[in-house]
């Protein structure tokens, strides 16, 4: 099972976006909580929420310049164990 730390280096790695439900459906925690003690920046940036594709109460400058360069944007738990299986 990875944890926060392996799923957003590897989001980050290969600049993919996810959503925060499938993110924290894969570790079965709560999405609000989920980001407790993380900082806003380019790692963590490619959480993003549902209706907008961007990290939630981020400013641009948190933002990694490449987050809207790839369009697709996982959408499931079982999406990103998928893609998780597929990009070590």
């Amino acid at each position: 099972m990875p944890t926060l730390d392996d799923i957003l280096e590897r989001l980050e790695r290969y600049r993919q976006r996810a959503r925060f439900t499938a993110v924290s459906g894969l570790l079965g925690v709560n999405p609000f909580t989920m980001f407790q003690g993380y900082p806003r920046n380019y790692r963590t940036c490619w959480v993003v929420a549902k209706d907008t594709g961007l990290p939630t109460t981020f400013s641009p400058e948190q933002c990694h310049p490449d987050l809207g360069k790839n369009t697709h944007i996982i959408e499931t738990a079982d999406e990103l164990s998928q893609w998780l299986a597929t990009n070590p």
